[in-house]
């Protein structure tokens, strides 16, 4: 049996996939990474998804302002954290997505994202536990 996680720090640095792991005696991936967005989480599983086929997904979701975005072929995982992460040739594109963030319509997004890589998941029988990352599990 194999069990697949996925999040951001709040998978990556709980211990609970280790536990649920050694415990039942089955083999884990967890590929959860800090600070990376639901964009970054579904990107990543798909692509594990593409050669390998877990008996269960675990993935905790991240908060709703981070987005990824990908520039010179590299993927920044963006935040209103503070502007070091970004390019300098996109920082004033970060700083008009910090000030205008839309908080329904960003949630509204995210929702949609995430009901879809659901309903993927489930098409392929699939089985998978989605919570939210920022809670206890």
């Amino acid at each position: 049996m194999l069990l697949y996680a996925n999040g951001d720090s709040h998978t990556s640095s709980w211990s609970y996939i280790d536990i649920i792991g050694e415990n039942l005696g089955i083999e884990f991936v967890n590929q959860a990474i800090d600070g990376h967005s639901n964009t970054s989480i579904i990107r990543r599983t798909r692509e594990y998804l593409k050669h390998t086929t877990p008996n269960l997904i675990i993935i905790g979701w991240s908060s709703w302002e981070r987005e990824e975005w990908l520039i010179d072929d590299v993927y920044y995982q963006i935040n209103a954290s503070g502007i070091d992460i970004v390019p300098k040739s996109h920082q004033q594109k970060y700083k008009e997505y910090v000030a205008n963030i839309d908080w329904q319509k960003k949630t509204k997004s995210a929702h949609t994202k995430i009901w879809n890589f659901h309903q993927l998941l489930n098409k392929n029988k699939i089985k998978h536990i989605f919570f939210n990352g920022n809670n206890t599990f």
